[in-house]
């Protein structure tokens, strides 16, 4: 199944205009602290070349349950069936 790519924007673009609606739809107690970028940068070990950032859709720093954790919300505009 191929959905159109802007999809992919749309829903990017609808999430970061209301992040807590979002985390709500997948855990209703979560505490919205924050929204984090898209492009998270590895750690740079000495003498090693640096890494190409790690590229994120939807990335949310909440809390659960007293718990601070990230969320990780990604669109996908194909369907990929593994087997």
């Amino acid at each position: 199944m191929i959905v159109d790519k802007d999809y992919d924007s749309l829903c990017k673009r609808l999430f970061h205009h209301n992040p807590e609606a979002f985390l709500k739809l997948f855990e209703q107690d979560a505490i919205f602290l924050r929204l984090l970028p898209e492009g998270l940068e590895s750690a740079k070990k000495p003498g090693e070349p640096q890494e190409e950032a790690q590229s994120v859709d939807c990335l949310v720093w909440a809390q659960i349950k007293a718990v601070e954790l990230l969320v990780n919300i990604e669109w996908q505009t194909h369907w990929e069936m593994r087997g």
